[in-house]
């Protein structure tokens, strides 16, 4: 039961860290703090660097979005694991297997389409990191 406690502890900090990242895209994509993705980002877009008031407004607001989803999906991860995880429910494990799952074929695929690699280097990287616990906690939540 150790094991389970350990793998409960991973996935609340990763939980913090999606809430984390979530919170920086959403509140400080107008900030310095920002600039170093803008310039890994803007070069799969902006060719020629030139973006317009509106193109920076619109960027903000899928930037804000972004965040807010991840903010979300960080909580209900969160959630989750501390009022769920210890049941050994199969439905617990299950959805968050099927919740990453679809995130990252989704957003895997979009990356890659747009040429965003190192957002699908990050997504690859994050799926891992998530998928870890899931496999050495899967016979906990079969019986």
């Amino acid at each position: 039961m150790e094991n389970i406690k350990f793998w409960k502890n991973y996935f609340q900090i990763i939980s913090y860290i999606i809430i984390g990242l979530g919170a920086f895209l959403a509140f400080l994509k107008s900030t310095p703090l920002y600039q170093p993705f803008n310039y890994i980002v803007d070069p799969a877009f902006w060719h020629a660097g030139i973006q317009n008031q509106s193109t920076i407004t619109f960027k903000y607001f899928v930037y804000s979005l972004i965040g807010s989803c991840m903010i979300v999906w960080g909580i209900f991860l969160y959630q989750i694991i501390k009022n769920a995880f210890d049941s050994n429910k199969k439905w617990v494990w299950n959805t968050i297997l099927i919740t990453t799952i679809a995130w990252f074929i989704i957003d895997e695929f979009y990356s890659i389409l747009y040429k965003v690699y190192y957002n699908a280097l990050f997504n690859a990287v994050l799926f891992v990191i998530i998928i870890i616990p899931l496999i050495n906690t899967k016979k906990y939540f079969t019986k």
